[in-house]
């Protein structure tokens, strides 16, 4: 009991500790680049009223799930003019820190208590997720719409899996390599149901992976 006490207030401490690194001084650190200041500038004139153009350098529309959340906190914000750049990096944040916990929550349905601690701990002290966790751009969202795609393939549920990897998709186009995880989690799963005779498992099986790499064609 003395030893399953330390192991937990051991992973609540690492868990603590990935949620500081996301929000401690993030409205200073690091400093704003061209696309959160860019993004924040459109985003502001459009609250204003005025006709903005979406379309990136790359000739890509910016994500509209984005632009949906960046604005509602905007709003929430009052349209006020900060000192610093909290705002702007507010969608990150919330999505690093949903991230956390829907690594938990979901995969623990889908797997064990054990795998889904572990997700959470890996999401939580995982550099690059802290990093995207502290810019206020599209990659900031994609860890979270592609462990919710992960989470419904272990699932077996395909609608709600093709829907998170539409917005996955949406977000930035880096979410494709999401796909293939998704796929053969379903074409698997999907093979390995013993409830099915064998052609309607492979049928199945082949009408999920078919799917999945549909929707990124």
């Amino acid at each position: 009991k003395r030893g399953d006490t330390l192991c937990h207030g051991m992973v609540l401490f690492s868990l603590l500790v990935g949620v500081l690194f996301r929000i401690v001084a993030v409205e200073r650190i690091p400093g704003l680049n061209g696309d959160q200041a860019g993004g924040a500038t459109l985003i502001r004139r459009q609250l204003a009223g005025d006709t903005v153009n979406w379309v990136t350098p790359t000739r890509r529309e910016a994500s509209r799930v984005l632009r949906a959340a960046s604005a509602v906190f905007e709003q929430m914000s009052g349209g006020a003019q900060p000192s610093s750049f909290f705002t702007v990096r507010l969608p990150s944040v919330v999505a690093g820190l949903l991230a956390i916990f829907f690594a938990w929550l979901l995969l623990r349905k889908a797997l064990d208590r054990e795998a889904a601690v572990s997700a959470a701990l890996f999401v939580a002290a995982f550099p690059v997720l802290i990093i995207m966790s502290r810019i206020g751009t599209e990659l900031g969202l994609v860890p979270l719409a592609g462990l919710v795609a992960i989470a419904f393939s272990l699932r077996q549920s395909l609608i709600a899996t093709l829907i998170a990897l539409a917005i996955t998709l949406e977000l930035h186009p880096v979410g494709v390599f999401f796909v293939p995880v998704c796929a053969f989690t379903l074409l698997f799963g999907a093979l390995g149901d013993s409830t099915l005779s064998p052609t309607r498992r492979g049928l199945k099986a082949g009408l999920h992976a078919v799917a999945v790499l549909a929707l990124a064609f």
